[in-house]
């Protein structure tokens, strides 16, 4: 007896098919027109790092806007790449600003829906080897608050941008990456100064002991409010203060402007702390590798490589799945259950990858198996925590992907084993379909959102369906039942574009072929009677 198949798919499938063109879901512009622009400015503490002071730091940004689009009223997405709060020459590492790979492909593709999108550098700066633990916690956590209100700062910018820009302003979605997974998470939740110190996982880790008095590792009055917006005025460090007396610390961007934005989505980053979210916050959609070694998917501690195979633990944090779990029980992710069956077709994985055999937490607990804002990644090894990302390998200034003065990194390399753009993008393609019906609910993106919160389709979730060879080269058998014969046969591009069609089969084998489509990932849907079924196929050299 032949298996019967539902409706899961492998690693990389879109299920953005058989429907008009959309704009919002499906590509509508062939491309995107970028410009810089300054969206604030204020202080760093990185001259610090050299025996220097704080200085002022303007605050940069690219803008991608869909070439060609005279569509006003449309949603903005700004994104922040990783960088672990240190520049690249600190680091030796190639990633680590807004023209980082990921970056720029999230912004073009999200162009080409016809969102306008931005890509913002923050604030860095700390010391990720000062000793006590207290002191690299206390350095980080100061880090990521000046981080957040960049990122608050920076939605503030394009407010006031919204009629240059043809800007919905209640339309605002940051994502970020890495680093900036922390930064959205924290824009998304860190909605008053208390959070920083009734912290509970564990209680009391952003305070620390000095000549026996508690101090709290961030202090509102110097720092500047979660907003980064008060004082009105400038401060100033203090006698007693960890930084040089004098410094200025903290000035205010666009005080006046209100700030807030109505969805996040966090690629591979993580939270200062779980209380942080409440009701309040914004919905949240979690892109995560189980397996991170710098990110812990549920609860853990997160470390930093001090090289030969050492590392120094920084800072307890709560995880993508331990978010989404949260985000789940507290309602604010409530209207991704809008959420077609047909516009989510890694329910299943999702499913198999968060039960026990995958992964636990420090409390040995497992909870649901399936959240709806959640996606486990999963590379091609353990190893593997971040397989959409790509750099250059090529040391001179002319290669295509921009100069890497320090050639390959090894350990940025041993979390990206095999890395190439056409891996990273394969992985791109599925984070996308993900999260792209996602924001057209959360973001409440009509007429997207009528899309993918109704059934369109009846899936033939009986069905049985076999694809053969697969990956294929020059033509692919389809294979049914006898008793459940195909009707038509529609093949589309991870656009969603319909790029061949098979009508009036009525049979349990066809055979289909490539007739010159170029080598990539496709969707087939199968139409049978009882509905309709779709698998990814692969056509290689």
């Amino acid at each position: 007896m032949k298996k019967r198949s539902i409706l899961v798919f492998s690693l990389i499938v879109s299920t953005l098919v058989g429907l008009q063109a959309q704009r919002y879901l499906t590509p509508q512009f062939s491309g995107a027109t970028r410009s810089t622009a300054i969206y604030g400015q204020n202080f760093t503490i990185l001259p610090l790092l050299a025996g220097g002071r704080f200085t002022r730091q303007p605050l940069v940004c690219d803008i991608y806007q869909p070439t060609g689009d005279t569509a006003s009223g449309r949603p903005l997405m700004i994104f922040m790449s990783t960088s672990n709060f240190l520049p690249k020459s600190v680091r030796r590492n190639p990633l680590g600003d807004r023209r980082d790979s990921v970056a720029v492909e999230m912004c073009n593709r999200f162009a080409k829906l016809g969102y306008v999108t931005a890509a913002i550098d923050y604030r860095q700066g700390w010391n990720p080897i000062a000793q006590p633990e207290a002191s690299r916690t206390a350095g980080l956590i100061n880090a990521a608050y000046r981080g957040i209100q960049d990122v608050r700062t920076a939605i503030r910018f394009f407010k006031l941008q919204a009629a240059a820009l043809k800007i919905d302003t209640s339309r605002i979605m940051v994502i970020g990456e890495g680093t900036g997974g922390y930064l959205a998470m924290g824009a998304a939740s860190l909605n008053t100064y208390n959070k920083i110190l009734s912290t509970k996982y564990p209680a009391g880790k952003f305070i620390t002991v000095v000549g026996g008095n508690p101090i709290p590792m961030v202090i509102e009055a110097y720092n500047g409010n979660v907003w980064g917006t008060k004082p009105d005025t400038a401060t100033i460090s203090p006698v007693g203060f960890p930084y040089p007396v004098g410094d200025t610390l903290f000035v205010p961007n666009y005080g006046t402007v209100s700030t807030g934005h109505r969805l996040t989505v966090n690629m591979g980053g993580a939270i200062g702390d779980a209380t942080w979210l409440d009701s309040l916050s914004t919905p949240l959609i979690s892109v995560a590798c189980p397996h991170d070694q710098n990110a812990p998917y549920r609860d853990g501690v997160l470390g930093v490589g001090i090289g030969g195979g050492q590392t120094l633990p920084v800072l307890r944090v709560q995880g993508s799945h331990w978010i989404s779990q949260r985000a789940d029980s507290l309602g604010i992710n409530k209207v991704f259950e809008k959420l077609s069956p047909a516009y989510d077709p890694y329910k299943a994985i999702a499913r198999s990858r968060n039960d026990a055999r995958y992964y636990q937490d420090t409390f040995n607990t497992y909870g649901p198996a399936y959240a709806t804002s959640l996606f486990p990644i999963i590379g091609r090894s353990r190893g593997d925590s971040a397989p959409y990302q790509w750099w250059s390998t090529d040391t001179s200034a002319a290669n295509p992907g921009g100069p890497n003065p320090w050639g390959l990194d090894s350990a940025a390399l041993a979390g990206n084993p095999g890395m190439s753009a056409v891996k990273a993008r394969l992985y791109l393609d599925s984070i996308m379909t993900f999260i792209v019906p996602r924001a057209c609910l959360g973001l409440d993106l009509k007429p997207c959102a009528g899309v993918v919160s109704g059934t369109r389709e009846v899936l033939a979730l009986n069905a049985y369906l076999k694809l053969a060879p697969n990956p294929a080269t020059n033509e692919v058998r389809f294979e049914s039942e006898e008793i459940n014969p195909m009707r038509a046969i529609e093949l589309y591009d991870i656009s969603g574009r319909m790029v061949a069609q098979q009508t009036n089969i009525n049979t349990s084998n066809f055979t289909m072929q490539r007739n010159g489509l170029p080598q990539g990932i496709y969707v087939a849907k199968v139409r049978f009677d009882s509905g309709v079924l779709a698998k990814k196929l692969m056509f290689e050299e």
